[in-house]
């Protein structure tokens, strides 16, 4: 079932049109650290979340305890010499923050990811970082991750 899901995630994201700069880059599973040393910027990559929890669930309706809960994980970058357009963009480089809200509604463009899920569960979060390579060059790559928890019903 993830599988699918990430499939079809990839497949929106791809063709979202304010994602046309990363489209070339939308990968699946891959190692961000070959993506980085590779020079794959902007990029984002989708994964399976590496943990799920399972907690005490109050003042739900039956409908929503039918529902299975797959969180994806989405990392992605970009990069710039400078630490602010990293973050922020400009008129020439998407910053991290542009990105985040292009992938959002890239997302949100169909919650049900073209059926495959019934759709985005309240809770997602996203951690974003900057740093510095410390080469002969100051560059700065923006990352972050951005975990969304899809449903699926089971039993209706």
């Amino acid at each position: 079932m993830r599988k699918e899901i990430i499939i079809a995630l990839r497949s929106q994201l791809t063709a979202f049109p304010a994602l046309a700069y990363a489209h070339e880059s939308g990968y699946i599973a891959e190692d961000p650290y070959d993506l980085i040393q590779t020079n794959k910027f902007p990029f984002f990559n989708i994964i399976p979340a590496p943990n799920s929890e399972i907690g005490k669930v109050d003042n739900v309706s039956f409908r929503e305890m039918e529902s299975h809960i797959i969180p994806i994980l989405i990392q992605f970058a970009t990069r710039s010499i400078i630490k602010n357009v990293a973050v922020m963009g400009d008129g020439a480089t998407i910053g991290i923050l542009d990105f985040m809200e292009d992938l959002w509604d890239g997302v949100s463009a169909d919650r049900t990811i073209g059926g495959t899920v019934g759709g985005i569960n309240p809770g997602t979060t996203i951690m974003i970082d900057v740093l510095e390579l410390e080469d002969k060059d100051r560059i700065f790559i923006a990352g972050a991750e951005l975990t969304i928890e899809f449903y699926k019903d089971i039993a209706l």
